[in-house]
């Protein structure tokens, strides 16, 4: 790539938009971007499960099936005039938070941005779509979405992507909704944001993928050209090989993928394990020099027998070595039941006192039921539990499934400054005999065992 004429565009790009840029910045201030960056929790498994297929909005920590992706607005940041970006009043805040996901950062530090200066205006609002930044498997969105008339809020909803035969594409999809926005009326006539796509395997990008979203009244479907020269033969894959046992349970690392926006990791675990792994307490990739890649996204398999972690990327920062690290495991055991009546709205069977059923609420085709999850510790609260799988039993033993709702409601949410978390499950309308029976295969529990799996950079 030419870096001369690549950061004399981006620089033609803010001269343009620089008008633009400074009345947005003076809407935003530093301390509203810092409130929007909270530690999200480790994401849940994306098997089809009705409550995980849902768009996640980052903002509901605990909801958030991956940790929170950092803010990228559609300014293009490259290295050439960042410093400059400094000195413009609030502009400051952009650079920070790309700061935070050394990836990304990195990736932009390279130009490997493709730059799209997308834009259609629909019922008074216009959406912009200013660049993506792509590999084989992820696709990361930097947008605007503008009221042209009134100050009113434009949050992007019901955000789907497709392929050129209009088949969607399977993933999680995550994207910024935070709550300070839409608080701040000075705020409310603009939004910058980013939507992240991470693709499940083998799936790979098509050429041209469309963009589906709604904002208010007004719907669009937004083009977007793949250009797949950009980061062609830029992946390897690297076999891993090894086993660890810990409180007698299997966990073997298979192989990694190392691509220029992530590491994807595979694990299987051993057929006879008597407890489900929920997740790893701090795993992270760490070079030679002590610096740390985040793991913020998790696939699962059916049968649980091996799941896919998805890290932030050290590909453009080189590393000589690198290594997987953890402080520890989450385990559930096997078998362990929730047993709920309805009729009374009480628990009859639970694994401890830590869970409560603080209320159903009737929806119409569904009741949402409000799971309050409570004495956490530092180690529990890091991460969102959803209890339950996808069929529960009634009480006659009939196998039913969950609701799968038409719109998002939150599955998980953090009460912030607590040690609480709220689940909520949903089940079908109906005349259920009771009591209600479901398999907790994702419960509070862990162990400290620490680990260093070295993991091969050639």
């Amino acid at each position: 790539m030419n870096g001369t004429n690549s950061n004399n565009d981006v620089v033609r790009c803010l001269q343009a938009d620089r008008s633009r840029a400074e009345d947005a910045v003076k809407q935003v201030d530093d301390e509203m971007l810092d409130a929007a960056i909270m530690k999200g929790l480790e994401l849940g498994r994306a098997k089809g499960h009705p409550r995980r297929r849902w768009h996640i909005p980052m903002w509901v920590a605990a909801a958030a099936v991956c940790l929170l992706f950092v803010l990228v607005f559609s300014i293009r940041i490259s290295p050439v005039f960042a410093n400059a970006l400094r000195d413009i009043p609030g502009l400051s805040a952009f650079v920070k938070l790309i700061e935070h996901d050394p990836g990304l950062s990195s990736a932009l530090s390279e130009d490997y941005v493709q730059p799209l200066g997308i834009t259609q205006e629909n019922n008074d609002i216009r959406l912009t779509v200013e660049g993506i930044i792509v590999d084989e498997q992820r696709l990361v969105v930097l947008y605007s979405a503008e009221n042209v008339i009134e100050n009113k809020e434009v949050p992007l909803r019901t955000i789907q992507f497709t392929d050129e035969k209009g088949k969607e594409l399977r993933g999680i999809i995550s994207y910024n909704t935070p709550p300070e926005y839409s608080e701040d009326e000075s705020v409310k006539s603009r939004k910058e944001d980013v939507i992240d796509i991470r693709l499940i395997q083998p799936d790979l990008l098509p050429n041209k993928v469309k963009l589906k979203a709604t904002a208010g009244e007004a719907s669009f479907e937004v083009e977007l050209p793949i250009d797949h020269s950009r980061f062609k033969g830029l992946s390897r894959e690297v076999s891993i090989g090894k086993t660890i046992e810990v409180d007698g349970q299997q966990i073997t690392f298979v192989r990694a993928k190392l691509s220029p926006l992530q590491i994807r990791l595979e694990m299987k675990y051993g057929a006879g394990n008597t407890k489900k792994i929920s997740g790893f307490i701090d795993m992270a990739i760490e070079d030679e020099n002590g610096m740390r890649w985040r793991m913020d996204t998790v696939f699962g398999s059916k049968g649980d027998q091996s799941t896919e972690y998805l890290f932030q990327s050290s590909y453009f920062h080189r590393p000589k070595k690198l290594a997987i690290i953890s402080e520890g495991i989450y385990m559930t055991k096997r078998g362990e039941r929730l047993v709920i009546d309805l009729d009374s709205e009480q628990i009859v069977q639970a694994p401890d006192s830590r869970i409560a059923l603080q209320k159903v609420v009737d929806k119409g085709n569904y009741k949402q039921l409000f799971f309050t999850l409570s004495d956490l510790d530092d180690v529990d609260i890091q991460r969102g539990y959803w209890l339950t799988n996808d069929v529960f039993t009634d009480g006659e033993g009939a196998s039913h499934g969950l609701y799968e709702a038409a719109k998002y409601d939150p599955g998980i949410t953090l009460s912030l400054g607590s040690r609480q978390q709220t689940v909520q499950i949903p089940v079908p309308s109906g005349e259920l005999p009771q009591p209600l029976s479901f398999i907790l295969d994702d419960y509070p529990g862990y162990i400290r065992h620490p680990f260093r799996i070295d993991l091969p950079v050639e």
